[in-house]
Parts: structure tokens; sequence; C-alpha cells
């Protein structure tokens, strides 16, 4: 993940929010681009990325806060494939570098039980931490059934939000199919057209309307746009709006 891209991002959002930046959880959501891609890498931490950018931190971002501290403890149950003790912890914190230290955890969570309820919790909402909630669910007591469970929403597709290149311009528009639009575009242009990317929406007109809005300053007619290759990543990191 490209360093310039992430703090151009974090100024558009705060432009847009009328000069406040965003907190971390905020930017994950408007971006898509998730902690593990800039912890560690090119941050130690938010604050010193909205520094960086030309932010005073957030008051928030200061702390530790709980979903960062869980995403550590995933790591560390996966390093270890089991939940650590407290001795456990201690010492992986001490080999991994920008770890949390372990008072961080027993200032959010009083006992051990909390913690792994909240891991439990955490992992059942990112569906790329299943191995680390087969480890969990067991110290959680039983399994609950299946007719228990809380069934998942099931997404309503209504169709799609496409990004299109032809030569040096890019379309962005809205379609049902992609494959059948692009070979209906391809019909009328002298240049070959590609599809770069997609996204699927419940709501096809909005989306369409936002990325327009978006890069409406890049506009070359009609649907058709002079995007950057840091425009395109961007449109690229959303699967589903």
């Amino acid at each position: 993940m490209d360093r310039q891209f992430l703090i151009n991002e974090i100024k558009r959002l705060a432009n847009e929010n009328g000069g406040k930046p965003p907190g971390q959880e905020k930017f994950r959501r408007e971006t898509g681009v998730s902690p593990a891609q800039w912890r560690g890498i090119h941050w130690v931490n938010w604050s010193a990325a909205l520094a960086e950018a030309g932010f005073e931190p957030n008051s928030f971002d200061v702390a530790f806060d709980k979903d960062f501290l869980l995403e550590n403890l995933a790591t560390a149950v996966r390093d270890l494939k089991k939940f650590p003790t407290e001795p456990e912890l201690m010492l992986y914190a001490r080999e991994k570098i920008n770890f949390p230290h372990p008072k961080a955890f027993q200032r959010h969570f009083r006992n051990r039980g909390e913690r792994v309820g909240a891991l439990n919790a955490y992992c059942e909402r990112h569906n790329d931490l299943s191995d680390v909630l087969e480890i969990c669910r067991p110290l959680m007591g039983s399994e609950p059934k299946a007719n228990d469970r809380e069934k998942p929403t099931k997404r309503i597709i209504k169709g799609f939000v496409y990004l299109m290149r032809s030569g040096k311009y890019y379309k962005i528009g809205k379609s049902k199919h992609v494959g059948g639009r692009e070979y209906q575009i391809g019909l009328k242009l002298p240049e070959t057209v590609t599809t770069l990317h997609s996204i699927e929406t419940d709501d096809p007109e909005g989306i369409e309307v936002y990325w327009h809005n978006r890069f409406k300053d890049k506009r070359a007619g009609g649907e058709w746009f002079t995007l950057t290759p840091d425009d395109i990543k961007a449109f690229k990191l959303r699967k589903f709006m």
C-alpha cells in the first residue's frame, strides 16, 4: 500500500468532514484499507499517520482502542495456535515490535473470560479470522446450535458500478451485467474496451453518482474521466457498496 496514497486519502476525508481528520475505524470503512495494511509498515499507530498528514491526532486514537487490541490479540492466537496465558502474552509482546503492552489488555478487559468473549465476537465480524475463531469457540463453552445462531444478512445485489478503460480514458457507469455492457460499449469505440473492476451494489444509481462526484474535476465528457493510478486504486479497493 503506497504511503502517499494513504496520506492523500486522510486529507480527502478530512476535507469532506470540515477539516476534521478521520479516526482509523472511519478510515477503514470509507477506503477499505485495514490497519494491517499500514500499521508497522508506514506508521506505528494512527496518531503518527495523522501527524504526517498534517493533523492533530484525535483524542480517541491516542490510546489503544479495543479493535486495535483485539486485532493484535488475534494475531497472537494465530501465531501461538492457542489462546495465550498472561505469561505467554507478556513473552509474545516482548518478541514482537509494535505489539501492545499486556497491561493495555488488562485496562480494557477485566479478566480472561472477557478477553475470550470479546475476541470471539471480533472474529465473527471478520471473515479472515475463521482459524482464530475455531480456537476461541471451545473456550466459550458449547458451540451454539445452528437454530440459535443469527442468520447472516444476505446481500441484495441489484447491479454493478464498473470502471472500464478505452485508450487513455476511463468510464464509470452502472449495469446489471458488466460483461454485456463492455461488449455494447466496445461496438461503438475504435479502441479496445477493458473492464478494470466492478463494485457489487444494492444502489447502482447512488454509487455511480458517488464516484462521478468524487472524480468530477477529472471528467472528460459524459461518463468518461482522465484518472490517475491512485484514483484507480481507490476504486479497486471497493468490492461492495
